[in-house]
C-alpha cells in the first residue's frame, strides 16, 4: 500500500477532446509510474487530495518521492502527480 498527497491536473494529457480530470474515487484503478517502474493499483481510500491504493505490483519507492498518475481513457493518461508520504507491504 502506499499513500500520496496528490495534485491534479486541469485538464486530461493526451486526448483530443479537452476533458476536465475528475477526482480521485475510491474503487478506482489508476497507474502510478514510479521512475521507470509503472504498477497499476486501486485506490483504497480517496480524502481530498489524500490517496491510498494497493499496488498489483512491488515498487521501492521514498517518502517525499514524486510519482505520475494515471487513468484509463481507451489508454492510459496523465490526470497529475503525487508526492509520497508513505508506504507499507
Amino acid at each position: 500500500m502506499i499513500r500520496l498527497k496528490a495534485t491534479l491536473l486541469d485538464r486530461v494529457l493526451g486526448t483530443q477532446r479537452e476533458t476536465k480530470v475528475e477526482k480521485i474515487r475510491t474503487s478506482e484503478i489508476l497507474s502510478l509510474t514510479v521512475g521507470t517502474t509503472v504498477a497499476p493499483g486501486k485506490v483504497t481510500s480517496a480524502r481530498g487530495d489524500e490517496v491510498e491504493l494497493n499496488l498489483s505490483r512491488a515498487v521501492t519507492v521514498f517518502s517525499g518521492s514524486r510519482v505520475a498518475i494515471s487513468r484509463k481513457f481507451n489508454a492510459w493518461r496523465l490526470i497529475g502527480y503525487g508526492i509520497v508520504e508513505g508506504s507499507t507491504k
